[in-house]
């Protein structure tokens, strides 16, 4: 029922560059992109792992009556809604 979107987790490093030539940084703004980007890629992986491992509990929870479903969906919401501010934080630098 879940599908991996591991597309959404790998930007390419061209995309990467493209930023870096187009905007036509300098070697230090350069470094700094790259430094936020690489911070701002580990975050989201990190909400995706956990939203992803709250995802399989609720979904396995179709015969566990003890799962409190509305709980576990809430911190998903949560996770998804503190993903959207990191992608509006590093959008917004």
């Amino acid at each position: 029922m879940l599908i991996n979107k591991s597309h959404e987790n790998k930007r390419p490093k061209e995309e990467r560059n493209f930023l870096i030539e187009q905007l036509q940084f300098t070697d230090v703004q350069k470094d700094r992109f790259i430094n936020l980007d690489d911070a701002h890629r580990e975050n989201m992986r990190s909400f995706e792992d956990e939203i992803r491992k709250n995802k399989d509990v609720l979904f396995n929870s179709f015969s566990n009556e003890t799962i409190n479903i509305d709980s576990l969906s809430s911190v998903i919401g949560a996770l998804q809604g503190k993903k959207e501010m990191e992608v509006f934080g590093f959008l917004n630098m």
